[in-house]
Order: structure tokens, then C-alpha cells, then sequence
């Protein structure tokens, strides 16, 4: 609950803190009214409240409701499907004319987005989670994340299945001694979620095998087994 008192927000529902009316204000100005007042579109901040621009925009009346890039009304989550899928920001920026970019925030939004999702399925299964973007900034290059994550030995876990194919995030994950495990499969990342869930002890074991550096594979359970029970497991392999 928040109490406007002498100019600024008095935070009744915590521990009294003061809460500058810039802050409301800064969200505020991301919202677009109507001519009643009446809130219609919204520009989330995707990179923090220092973002100036509104590359991305949740309004009812475009895509569902789904999120989209302004220009040209773009669901963010077709280019980042496409780009987990191995296409490079350019050829999606041609192709959409979209510049580089507006399609780079699209992504950045849409992974912070689903993170967002599937973190507490884990959490709740008791797993201890650790998100990226709690530890680092969303464009941390790879060579100064990956040897940090390995340095506190902990196994990564992430849906790009073409780290393996970019030669730099490859070698650097091999030289810095990180295990790496992709969750792989075309469902929602929920669904990865909670294959990664029922399957902790396979993927615990299998990092408690395997000496490290690896990068392995997780799928999803056969057809036919998901299809019959909520706790079929999926298969971990090594892939590198």
C-alpha cells in the first residue's frame, strides 16, 4: 500500500521506506491513454528504467495482447523462437525491416520474459535456481560469465542449442572447465521446465559421472511416455 505524503510515496506495506514519486512517474510515462484516461498500451523497460526507447509494446488490440516490436508489429516471441532456432539477428532484421537492434531487444525481452516462467516451477520443486540475470547483465559477454559460472561450480543450464556451433562460446566453455547442460524439445519453456524438474536425478547423476568440461542434452520424455504420466523422465546424453 502506497500513501502520498508531503510530495512523495510513503511504502505502508513494508517497512516505511520512502519511495520517490520519480519512480512511479518514470513507469508511468511508459504507459500510452486514451482520450478517457483509460490505459491502452504499455512499453515494458527491457533493459532496466534507464531504457529511453519503446522498442517493445504490450496493447490489446495488436497480436492478442501478445508483446511486439512497435515498428512493425512483430510478436517478440516469433523472433526469439527463430533465433533459438539458429538464425542470426540480421537475417530476421532483414527480413521484418527491423534494424538490428529493435530485434536484439525483442530477444532480450522475451528470455527474461520466460525465465521469469520457468524458474519458480523449479524453485518450487525445492531445486536451487540461480538466474543469470540476478549475478550478471543480460549482454555480459560470454567469456566473462561462463568462466565465473564454472569458477563457482555450478552447471549451466540454457535452450540455445547453438552454443555448440558458435566456435567462441564453445571453446570458452571447454577452457574454462563449465558443465553445460541444453534443454532441448519445441514445447513452451514451462514444459522444459518441468522435464528439467522430473529428471533432476538423471541429470544429477550424470554430472556427478561425467568429468567436466561437458556440454550434454536433455529431452524430452518419448511421446508415448509424456503422454501417459506427468513424471516421465527425459534422456541426458553428452553432446561435447
Amino acid at each position: 500500500m502506497l500513501l502520498e505524503h508531503n510530495g512523495q510515496l510513503l511504502n505502508l506495506s513494508r517497512t516505511g521506506q520512502l519511495a520517490m514519486r520519480q519512480v512511479r512517474e518514470a513507469h508511468l510515462r511508459r504507459v500510452e491513454w486514451d482520450r478517457t484516461h483509460l490505459p491502452v498500451r504499455l512499453f515494458p523497460f527491457v533493459r532496466g528504467e534507464s531504457d529511453r526507447g519503446a522498442v517493445i509494446a504490450i496493447d490489446p488490440r495488436e497480436a492478442l495482447g501478445r508483446p511486439i516490436v512497435v515498428r512493425q508489429g512483430i510478436s517478440t516471441a516469433i523472433i526469439a523462437d527463430r533465433v533459438g532456432g539458429g538464425e542470426s539477428v540480421e537475417e530476421l532484421a532483414h527480413e521484418y525491416g527491423l534494424e538490428p537492434r529493435e530485434t536484439e531487444e525483442a530477444i532480450v525481452y522475451e528470455r527474461a520474459a520466460r525465465s521469469r516462467g520457468s524458474s519458480p516451477i523449479a524453485i518450487s520443486a525445492g531445486i536451487s535456481v540461480e538466474e543469470h540475470g540476478a549475478h550478471f547483465r543480460h549482454d555480459t559477454p560470454a567469456d566473462e560469465w561462463i568462466p565465473e559460472v564454472a569458477k563457482r561450480g555450478w552447471i549451466a543450464l540454457t535452450h540455445d542449442a547453438r552454443i555448440r556451433y558458435r566456435p567462441n562460446e564453445k571453446e570458452t566453455v571447454l577452457a574454462s572447465g563449465l558443465g553445460l547442460s541444453v534443454i532441448v524439445g519445441k514445447v513452451s519453456h514451462s514444459e522444459l521446465a518441468r522435464n528439467f524438474v522430473t529428471s533432476i536425478e538423471r541429470v544429477e547423476r550424470f554430472a556427478a559421472r561425467e568429468r567436466r568440461p561437458f556440454i550434454a542434452k536433455l529431452h524430452l520424455p518419448p511421446a508415448g511416455d509424456a503422454g501417459r504420466k506427468s513424471t516421465a523422465k527425459g534422456r541426458i546424453e553428452r553432446w561435447v
